[in-house]
């Protein structure tokens, strides 16, 4: 797992390095332009012919003058702007730029509005760009003036490279600090990724992502991170040639109402292919039928009609199962609420916790849910959050962070909240998971992401099996995905048995 810096994190492991490590800040500025410029003749050898940095007064500044220095020390030509006043530049930024103008390197200055048709022409003339404005640094919305210079940039249509964060975004929460950020083909981020990058609207500005070294290890344990392949497949252990399927995981589905059997159907798949050896749907008498002829490989069992047969059933064989899903196309009728509250309460097993269940649990609030008898997963989307926080959609949407850490505080359980770049938290961790496709926006996703996650807590702790659980399902997504949109939830379940190939053969 890789750590995610937020905007406070980055500025504590810039004062780590220089006041415990005593690595002075010009090195670790020297170390990151250097980084930077070493990435831009690789990546853009093509594009190298003329290159502009455009930075702000700040340190994010001082990162692209190094960035100047190093190509001018290669034989490119550079031209450099600095957006703001030149006496305004402080600290090791300021070393940087003088070093810079002791080149010969002509510095232009972009102070008002009428310095942008001299700013456009130049970015006309240029084969490359360069953004040094603000990094992480930014907390605040931009002036006309930033907002004005990025959006030339961006008309300009010429490629852009972000030193750090691309600038006019918020590093913490992904938000835009204006109107427009920059649109980057390319975001070179030092010594760790940060959480705004994975977050929406800002995935969409960042590009490729790469994270550079400054030289100095970021400090562990990671209370936030981003999970890795090699984290799936540390948790893909081959079977023993003799297992039968009752050590494969017994996983049971307890879902499916007249008009929504498919939800059920798609979780047990998704159990089915991440490798339980026993998936038994559970569903109402009125949609058992049509359950039972849908299904080849899976059992089916009748509920009955009313909670109480539901409990009578269910008791006789929760003691011989590994993990349950609770939840897709249940219904939200009475009947269903009283079953929810009695298996959340009271099933003595690990339950992944989904769908109608999430939305009738939400009708207390968090700090009023009993104590379960075992471990739960929670995976909500945003709505289903929303509905668990008494809040919107939008406001979970806006720092799916804090959304996270209030459904983990107040449910004491593990929670997936769902959506681009799902995030897992349990206790006081945090992990983001950087894959998927839009694609993936399809009815039934997150109905087989649950058996996944059932089928993994047979053999995982929950923390480990939601990691394990995401990290499959969008790879898997990912690797089905042929397009943008057009994917079918079942089509996800399918791809898993080739994942599982690649990661044995990794090992």
């Amino acid at each position: 797992m890789l750590p995610l810096f937020s905007r406070a994190e980055a500025r504590a492991f810039d004062r780590h390095a220089m006041e415990t490590l005593g690595v002075a800040g010009l090195l670790l500025m020297e170390n990151a332009g250097l980084r930077a410029a070493e990435s831009l003749r690789q990546r853009f050898h093509d594009r190298m012919r003329r290159v502009l940095v455009f930075g702000g007064s700040g340190q994010n500044g001082g990162d692209g003058w190094v960035v100047a220095r190093q190509l001018l020390s290669q034989g490119h030509e550079v031209e450099a702007w600095l957006l703001g006043d030149a006496s305004r530049v402080r600290g090791d930024a300021a070393v940087n730029l003088e070093a810079l103008k002791k080149l010969g390197v002509d510095l232009h200055l972009l102070q008002r509005p009428d310095d942008l048709p001299a700013f456009e022409s130049a970015l006309q003339r240029a084969s490359l760009s360069v953004d040094a404005l603000f990094g992480t640094g930014l907390d605040r919305a931009l002036s006309p003036l930033h907002q004005a210079c990025i959006q030339t940039v961006n008309r300009s249509g010429l490629p852009c490279v972000a030193l750090d964060m691309p600038s006019g975004i918020c590093a913490d929460s992904g938000k835009l600090w204006g109107s427009e950020a920059i649109r980057a083909q390319r975001t070179l981020t030092f010594a760790a990724a940060k959480r705004g990058m994975f977050q929406h609207p800002a995935a969409d500005y960042c590009g490729e992502i790469e994270i550079l070294s400054l030289g100095v290890p970021a400090p562990r344990p990671h209370t936030f991170a981003l999970l890795e392949r090699q984290d799936v497949r540390d948790d893909f252990q081959p079977r023993a040639r003799d297992q039968h399927k009752g050590q494969a995981g017994r996983v049971w589905v307890v879902g499916g109402s007249p008009g929504h059997s498919g939800a059920a159907w798609l979780s047990g798949r998704g159990a089915q292919r991440a490798g339980a050896g026993l998936v038994t749907l559970a569903t109402w008498e009125s949609s058992h039928a049509a359950l039972e002829s849908k299904v080849v490989e899976m059992m089916t069992l009748s509920l009955g009609r009313t909670a109480a047969q539901a409990i009578e059933v269910l008791e006789g064989h929760l003691e011989g199962l590994d993990a349950l899903v609770l939840g897709p196309g249940l219904g939200l009728d009475e009947e269903a609420r009283k079953l929810v509250e009695h298996l959340y309460t009271q099933a003595p097993l690990p339950l992944v916790v989904d769908a109608d269940a999430l939305t009738l649990l939400s009708a207390r609030p968090l700090s009023q849910w009993p104590t379960p008898a075992a471990a739960r997963v929670l995976t909500p989307h945003p709505g289903e959050a929303a509905r668990l926080l008494q809040s919107r959609s939008a406001e979970v949407q806006a720092d799916r962070f804090a959304a996270l850490r209030r459904l983990c505080e107040g449910s004491g359980q593990t929670v997936v909240l769902k959506g681009a770049h799902s995030l897992i938290g349990h206790g006081d961790q945090t992990w983001l998971c950087p894959w998927g496709s839009p694609a993936m926006a399809c009815a039934g996703s997150g109905d087989v992401l649950s058996g996944i996650a059932a089928a993994a807590l047979a053999h995982l702790p929950p923390p480990r099996a939601a990691l394990f659980a995401v990290g499959a399902h969008a790879l898997a997504g990912e690797a089905a995905a042929r397009s943008d949109r057009g994917l079918i939830a079942q089509e996800i379940a399918e791809a898993l048995p080739q994942l599982w190939q690649e990661l044995s053969r990794e090992k």
